[in-house]
């Protein structure tokens, strides 16, 4: 699945070219290096995956008496990425990290371990998406539309054919060096998400690598219960396309309608490359209930520092609570006019930690409570 590309070339510093991406409004950044002496440049991939790929390393390596420490030093990795969840770090010190501990701890099957120790469907609201929808083949399709909203490091594509359906993983960012753990990883976590939604004696008819054998083919054909395949072209799923129109037991359209349309919005509005406003403002859209809404997250997503980025928002009369707050709202207008979805479980989703402070917000900005809002959406219907 090929990706359009659109740049805009910012104004650059002493010899740094900062070159903006739109991908489907999934953003990052390429630094270009220019060569003040020939005029050429040279792109180095800046893109950034979350800390949550790495939990689970610390129970690991309780488990095997692995010194992880180490390796993140060497990785340039802050130890606290493991214990605080939705940070940012750049792809290939994860790659690079992951490898080292496999070839120096002799543990090849390292991303089939962590993968059965992590949870999957952790990106907040949006990865709840296939939970809600009808059947497989929408969950599926929802997962496929939104995924550049959340992630920059990969992504997937879905094939039918003669009555297969194969999930096939490519690789967005790249490093330096093969990075078959973060493939072991991602592929372990798509097959346990998929269970999850759909029961867990469900299976897939094969599991697909393109690297040679690994030490995990035998524990990964008997955890999955099917058949798994190396040396192949692709990194892929495969399972049959009648799955495609089996129900999911936790469907919920009217609260499906809301949430795929508040993403549509996402996919179609291009953000203000010059307006750190509206930079800002999309990506907290884009990440409601998720952990990564943070201004911390937020400000590395755009390659600046947290205290600078909050100034800059003060100086265009705003701030970071405040466009937090406001995306909240406005997500939870539809959800509670347009839904039946309880008030405890929109202020779960919108990243509250309890309902009250989701009410107190909500009436801050309202004027009244969330259940004065339903109750009034409600007398305007027909």
């Amino acid at each position: 699945m090929s990706e359009a590309l659109s740049g805009h070339l910012l104004p650059y510093r002493e010899t740094s070219i900062f070159i903006y991406h739109f991908t489907n409004m999934n953003y990052h950044y390429t630094t270009a290096v220019m060569d003040t002496h020939s005029g050429t440049t040279n792109a180095v991939d800046d893109r950034l995956i979350s800390s949550d790929v790495l939990s689970g390393c610390d129970e690991l390596a309780q488990q095997t008496g692995i010194n992880i420490a180490f390796y993140l030093g060497r990785a340039g990795i802050d130890r606290g990425a493991l214990s605080s969840a939705g940070g940012l770090l750049p792809f290939r010190a994860v790659s690079d990290f992951l490898e080292d501990v496999a070839e120096a701890e002799n543990m090849p099957d390292l991303g089939f371990r962590l993968g059965l120790i992590q949870k999957p469907l952790q990106y907040g609201i949006i990865s709840q998406l296939p939970a809600i929808s009808p059947d497989i083949g929408s969950a599926f399709a929802n997962f496929i539309k939104y995924q550049k909203l959340y992630s920059q490091s990969s992504h997937w594509e879905l094939i039918v054919d003669d009555g297969f359906v194969f999930m096939r993983r490519h690789d967005v960012a790249q490093s330096a060096r093969a990075n078959p753990q973060l493939v072991l990883l991602s592929v372990t976590l798509a097959v346990t998400a998929v269970k999850a939604i759909t029961g867990q004696q469900w299976r897939p008819t094969g599991i697909y690598f393109d690297m040679d054998s690994f030490a995990a083919i035998d524990a990964m054909r008997r955890h999955f219960n099917c058949p798994v395949f190396c040396g192949m072209l692709h990194n892929q799923i495969a399972f049959s396309e009648d799955d495609l129109s089996k129900p999911i037991a936790t469907s919920n359209p009217a609260l499906l309608f809301v949430l795929t349309q508040h993403f549509d919005q996402l996919l179609q509005a291009v953000p203000n490359p010059n307006d750190l406003t509206s930079l800002v403002f999309h990506n907290i859209r884009s990440n409601l209930g998720d952990h990564r809404c943070t201004l911390d997250w937020t400000a590395r997503a755009l390659h600046m520092h947290p205290r600078t980025m909050q100034r800059l928002l003060i100086e265009e009369g705003t701030s970071f609570r405040e466009l937090l707050q406001k995306a909240r709202v406005e997500l939870a207008d539809y959800l509670l006019r347009l839904t039946r979805t309880p008030i405890s479980d929109i202020s779960s989703l919108l990243g509250y930690s309890n309902v009250s402070g989701f009410s107190r917000a909500f009436e801050k900005i309202r004027g009244h409570s969330p259940t004065q809002e339903r109750l009034s959406a409600r007398k305007m219907r027909p």
